[in-house]
């Protein structure tokens, strides 16, 4: 770091800081306006935490934008570069200047929070990992977020690509969540919380670490941090120095407000958002059975298409290239969705497997006719006519042996519906259906893993209810009377 270069930064930017500071002192202190008895809440300290360390991660997608604009002005990159301060230098002094700034009004507001209201409540280990934590997320953001505003050749295109790669973990979450509820039957994206797109983003993994503290202290206890992210994170900020080197140290000044057509840039960006809403629309058109009704938004997307080739080469010019490169993702996503369609979702959902946990809970919910508690109410009835059933079977992991004929029953069930998925069938009655999920306390809700099936035509007949009874408690509701009943109570009183 050149410390005369640090303080002309200082020097340059006195006003800036100041000004910025009190406006995010008054903006995290703001939970403590008419907050009742503010000093013995740890909800509304925590909130004041949150709120302070939202502001500076906001400011490490600005802050960048403002220290290195240099680079993408020719004139500007021939002054500074000519300056008796080396590169590296540069890009160190600027990288602590930035995270000073932050980091000092993240440190000092907390601190203030946390002397003035909050000491008695927050206990000072876990105050020193909401600083810790806080100045790791804040330090890794910036670096990460400098490297991809270096990764373009002018200062527009470098907050796309910022925007861009962020959004990219969003881009996968949405893609593998479709996969699955298109193509697997059962399957649905809780089932699979935040893989893989988690694990692309360092926003989400670094603010996931910092949650844990949060809860650690509003239940007042030590948290549980996810190494795993965090391990990943620092390995993002690590490839993030590497491109720095790459793309400030080593650049060349000539790229200065050049077309950002290197492989990192546009020419990856474009065709990797394309790709995975193709993959979005191809799945959803297998799903339905047909392309008409995603046709308009193929459309839609060519167009955007071309505008996106536009905003890169900065000319409108509809190249057979492009419309090549989108028919063959065309084909190619429509391909895939109907290979995992024909391999009922890549064999995945013939597995039948149960959920991990120390309880497996069989749930299920019909709307049946009064008179066949295994016939679901037609939609032409009135819904007064009609009983819900409803269970909860919970079996501990260890004694699932000893549930075994009333498994076998309901996993009947379940196949039955993966076939009706695969069959396209359709609705012509009140939603019924069955959920198998896992959790590792009878009385935590929280599950494990989830797998929901709806059922179209196959549910549980009354004598299978029957059988079941033994193993689980069958709740029969009708309006008819006031109070839930059980199966026995229930037909004993439709006999009469």
């Amino acid at each position: 770091m050149n410390k005369k270069y640090f303080s002309y930064l200082l020097k340059n930017r006195k006003v800036a800081v100041v000004f910025f500071f009190a406006i995010y002192l008054g903006i995290s202190l703001a939970p403590y306006i008419d907050a009742g008895n503010a000093r013995a809440d740890v909800y509304t300290a925590t909130t004041s935490f949150v709120i302070s360390l939202i502001l500076s991660v906001i400011m490490t997608f600005c802050l960048p934008v403002l220290q290195f604009a240099f680079v993408h002005s020719r004139r500007s990159t021939d002054l500074y570069f000519a300056l008796p301060v080396s590169r590296k230098e540069q890009l160190v002094t600027n990288l602590v200047f930035m995270f000073c700034v932050l980091f000092g009004c993240y440190a000092l507001t907390t601190g203030a929070v946390w002397v003035l209201f909050a000491h008695a409540t927050v206990r000072s280990l876990n105050y020193a990992y909401i600083l810790l934590l806080g100045g790791l997320f804040i330090l890794e953001m910036l670096i990460i977020n400098s490297f991809l505003y270096l990764i373009a050749n002018n200062s527009f295109d470098g907050i796309v690509m910022m925007g861009a790669y962020t959004c990219l973990a969003l881009l996968v979450y949405v893609v593998f969540g479709n996969c699955i509820n298109s193509l697997i039957a059962g399957y649905n994206v809780d089932a699979f919380r935040s893989a893989p797109g988690a694990w692309l983003s360092p926003l989400y993994m670094n603010a996931r670490a910092f949650s844990e503290v949060t809860d650690a202290i509003q239940h007042k206890t030590l948290p549980s941090l996810p190494v795993g992210y965090m391990g990943a994170a620092a390995g993002y900020t690590l490839l993030a120095l590497w491109g720095l080197k790459k793309n400030f140290i080593e650049r060349k000044a000539e790229r200065a407000e050049q077309l950002s057509d290197n492989l990192m840039s546009y020419p990856f960006i474009i065709n990797i958002y394309c790709l995975g809403i193709l993959m979005v629309f191809g799945f959803e058109s297998v799903r339905a059975g047909t392309i008409r009704r995603n046709l308009i938004f193929y459309i839609l997307l060519l167009f955007i298409y071309v505008v996106a080739t536009f905003v890169y080469r900065r000319k409108i010019r509809l190249e057979p290239k492009y419309l090549a490169a989108f028919a063959a993702g065309t084909i190619l996503t429509l391909g895939l969705g109907y290979a995992g369609w024909a391999t009922r979702g890549f064999g995945i959902a013939d597995r039948h497997e149960l959920p991990e946990g120390k309880y497996i809970v069989y749930n299920y919910n019909a709307r049946v006719e009064r008179d066949d508690l295994g016939r679901r109410q037609d939609m032409n009835t009135d819904w007064s006519e009609g009983v819900d059933i409803s269970f909860d079977l919970d079996i501990p992991a260890d004694r699932i042996d000893e549930y075994a004929p009333a498994i076998a029953i309901l996993e009947e069930i379940r196949g039955e519906a993966i076939d009706e998925f695969y069959r396209r069938s359709t609705y012509e009655g009140y939603a019924s259906a069955l959920e198998i999920y896992g959790k590792n306390s009878r009385e935590n809700w929280k599950y494990t893993q989830r797998l929901f099936y709806y059922l179209h035509d196959h549910l549980l007949s009354e004598a299978e209810l029957i059988q079941l009874e033994p193993y689980v408690s069958i709740q029969i509701y009708d309006q008819r009377y006031e109070e839930p009943m059980s199966l026995q109570e229930y037909l004993e009183k439709r006999e009469k």
